[in-house]
């Protein structure tokens, strides 16, 4: 084949293959990923495992992880990570008011509890009851930044924000636990949310 026409496909696959490069970043740029998706049934709801690699922040790691909510009144959607030193496993659940949640963790990984937590209202998630350290351990609590989708930005009262809970399992036995969404301030309002949880690790 003469040298000329190799040069001149050679340019051609170059030149194509920098098009769909500036065509793919392009795309993403104007439809950027959402980590938010909405009002999808209860059967619908993700479940996932992504990876943790090396980071030393694992709060960044998990605010780039796409979540489930619904905008139903007295219903939420929360996120249960199992996770050791690479990988996380994400599973999803539907929970009405003071309903009663089961959930099974392996007690050789560390778990987040994940709530959605609007932070443009003045409430915030508590456990209610002691945990019994001997069984699980609370090793800390923390708020997660979800990027709000491009078409709801400048929407009042719009975040998707979390609060994430991690939890260390010490041994295989179960336990209960409250998690309360309340007031920051109003202590004795009559406005709140209670997640039951019995939690057992094997």
């Amino acid at each position: 084949m003469n040298y000329n026409v190799i040069r001149t496909y050679g340019k051609t696959i170059l030149v194509t293959v920098l098009v769909i490069l500036v065509f793919v970043i392009a795309i993403r740029f104007i439809f950027p990923k959402s980590h938010v998706i909405l009002d999808k049934p209860k059967n619908q709801l993700l479940k996932y495992s992504f990876y943790i690699g090396k980071s030393k922040n694992l709060g960044k790691v998990l605010s780039k992880q796409t979540y489930n909510y619904t905008t139903e009144i007295n219903k939420y959607i929360i996120a249960v990570i199992e996770y050791n030193s690479s990988k996380a496993e994400l599973r999803q659940y539907e929970v009405k008011n003071n309903e009663t949640l089961n959930i099974t963790v392996s007690s050789k990984s560390r778990f987040i509890i994940s709530l959605p937590a609007n932070r443009t209202i003045m409430c915030t998630w508590n456990i209610k009851n002691n945990i019994k350290n001997d069984i699980f351990k609370l090793d800390k609590r923390d708020w997660i930044e979800i990027p709000t989708p491009r078409s709801q930005i400048g929407e009042k009262g719009t975040n998707y924000d979390r609060q994430d809970f991690y939890f260390t399992p010490l041994k295989k036995e179960s336990t209960n636990m409250k998690i309360r969404y309340e007031h920051q301030t109003l202590k004795n309002d009559k406005y709140y949310f209670d997640i039951n949880f019995n939690i057992k690790a094997k």
